[in-house]
């Protein structure tokens, strides 16, 4: 059996029976958290001109999740996938070594609304499409990371096919197609990270994805080897000698939403800063420790934990999530970290740029007490009366490991969702999720995730 054909009939075949409970409660969790960070994403400038363009396509089948703006299903996904990444609060995973649920969300509620499927069903689409994505981005790290690529919006495209094609039931010929046609639409630069191209990277992918499902529903055809094969996704996007294609033979042995895990983010940031915030948060609580006590301090993160930090002196509140110096000066000020810390005059403001200027990263090797651990942060500060502190963890708060509970979810997503939505919505809301796999339809979800027209 070939790697392509193993995906289809893992896409095909697996039944819904076999999806323990945990996968499930591990979807309606990211489903949440997901939708929230959505709804904080809607009024930033990207996603507002996402939404004009498609707006001059005119209305459709599918809500755009957070506004009262209807699309056709293709601009749906479009819109609300730019949405869903435009804060860089939206949950990672591992193996993907991106965002998983960002790319998945936008697809399955704008298909599941126009096809007229049930929460079950949704559920079942997004943790398959969840499966087969992380498990393609898992393929082809760190390659495909190291040469540039965004596996948010690579992994992502076929990951959203996959479960498209779940949520419709198509057939193995056409579930291959629709691979295969997404091979070609993925795509993502990491040049373009701290930028509003960063988070189109997920409407892109959200449509992408859906697309392909779309066009081999009505009989498209593509590659039959999108996977493996001389030009399949793993040699486009890994080196020769890595174990790519055992990693891809390893789906169906186990449920990667459930372990290694979802990490949800307790920042408003980039996830390479959670740990290194999490210190400074300790030494603060610790050790009261203010902006005037800081001579310097050292921040040393594994190999690669500083790739996706590439504004360390940012110019504005979207380069100010990719900096860690900037993120951990906010810290010391702000004694939080919120959307507002990333408005641009929060960057900007004098009392930052003289913090940043004593902050020095590097990557190195963990403290001996996280020997062998695959990502750590280590936050040494010179006090300026003399005198060091020092702060270590391997797992962020929020992290798979140290999961935040349902309660704090839903505190979160009242914050993040009371953004656009009104108090009775946000409430009705976090019920939906919780027992999503009950309704009938996700129209009434919906609804509450989009503002009611004046």
């Amino acid at each position: 059996m070939s790697l392509t054909e193993h995906v289809v009939c893992y896409i095909t075949e697996t039944p819904a029976e076999s999806i323990p409970p945990e996968a499930i409660t591990a979807a309606k969790r990211a489903l949440l958290d997901t939708a929230g960070v959505t709804l904080a994403g809607v009024p930033e400038d990207g996603p507002t001109i996402v939404r004009d363009l498609v707006s001059g396509h005119g209305p459709g089948p599918a809500s755009i999740i957070g506004s009262e703006q209807r699309a056709q299903l293709l601009d749906a996904a479009l819109a609300t996938g730019t949405a869903a990444h435009a804060l860089d609060y939206d949950d990672t995973t591992l193996p993907l070594h991106g965002h998983p649920s960002a790319p998945l969300l936008p697809a399955v509620f704008a298909l599941a609304e126009e096809r007229g499927r049930s929460g079950a069903a949704l559920l079942d689409a997004f943790v398959i499409g969840f499966e087969v994505e992380a498990r393609l981005g898992h393929a082809v790290d760190p390659s495909q990371y190291n040469q540039g690529w965004h596996a948010t919006a690579t992994a992502g495209t076929l990951g959203v096919a996959a479960a498209g094609s779940r949520l419709l039931g198509l057939d193995p010929e056409r579930t291959r197609n629709a691979l295969g046609i997404a091979l070609s639409l993925a795509g993502g630069s990491r040049a373009n990270f701290g930028s509003m191209t960063k988070p189109l990277h997920v409407g892109n992918a959200a449509r992408g994805g859906l697309q392909a499902t779309l066009l081999a529903e009505r009989g498209f055809t593509a590659s039959e080897e999108s996977i493996g094969g001389p030009l399949g996704f793993l040699k486009l996007f890994s080196r020769e000698g890595e174990d790519a294609p055992e990693r891809i033979e390893a789906l169906g042995e186990g449920w990667g939403i459930v372990d290694p895990g979802i990490n949800v983010k307790r920042y408003p940031c980039c996830y390479g800063t959670a740990r290194s915030a999490d210190n400074v948060f300790a030494l603060i609580a610790e050790h009261d420790l203010q902006p005037d006590d800081v001579e310097r301090i050292d921040v040393r993160v594994e190999p690669g934990g500083l790739a996706a930090l590439i504004h360390p002196r940012p110019r504005d509140g979207l380069q100010g999530k990719f900096s860690m110096e900037y993120v951990l000066s906010a810290i010391l000020l702000d004694r939080e970290l919120k959307l507002a810390t990333f408005e641009d005059e929060a960057v900007l403001r004098p009392a930052a740029r003289s913090l940043i200027e004593r902050i020095h990263t590097s990557e190195g090797a963990p403290p001996p007490e996280f020997a062998g651990v695959r990502k750590f942060s280590h936050v040494e500060v010179a006090l300026a009366g003399g005198g060091r502190l020092e702060h270590a963890v391997d797992e962020a708060a929020g992290s798979a490991d140290h999961p935040l509970s349902w309660d704090e979810l839903a505190d979160k997503y009242r914050d993040t969702a009371g953004r656009v939505l009104d108090e009775e919505a946000i409430e009705r809301g976090i019920e939906q999720f919780a027992t999503l796999e009950t309704a009938r339809s996700v129209d009434g979800l919906i609804a509450d995730l989009c503002p009611a027209a004046d």
